[in-house]
């Protein structure tokens, strides 16, 4: 893997991060039943930052997947919000137990090599359709 495809990667996964983050701070977005956050929490500030607005971008194109009706775009989706949206300031469950929740809500089997397999191709698919930052 050559230095720009690690830059793409790394910057994925940090948009990926700042828009999981962005989820947890709003109360409207559903969640998948992992434990909750802590009573008392930072909250941001409400002005209209670079942040906020790219995780917005991020959350309309993980909302596209999930809406496209394919089974992958579906898959995707979900592991996107089981790996980010869900966790709780860093805490996620084990892999086994990501992995058998999209066994459990898919209905067919997912062993932790198929969850990361899959998280790396949903990745790939958000970095295809938002581009880089500008």
């Amino acid at each position: 893997m050559n230095l720009a495809e690690r830059i793409q990667r790394d910057e994925i996964h940090v948009r990926l991060i700042n828009w999981g983050s962005w989820l947890r701070h709003d109360s409207t977005f559903s969640k998948l039943g992992y434990p909750s956050q802590a009573p008392f929490i930072f909250s941001p500030s409400k002005g209209v930052l670079i942040a906020d607005l790219d995780a917005a971008y991020i959350e309309w194109i993980v909302s596209t997947l999930h809406m496209s009706g394919f089974e992958r775009g579906l898959l995707y989706a979900f592991i996107l919000k089981v790996e980010y949206a869900e966790r709780s300031e860093g805490k996620v469950p084990h892999v086994s137990q990501r992995a058998k929740d999209v066994s459990r809500h898919f209905k067919r089997p997912c062993a932790e090599r198929t969850y990361y397999h899959h998280l790396a191709n949903a990745k790939k698919a958000v970095q295809m359709l938002a581009g880089p930052m500008k």
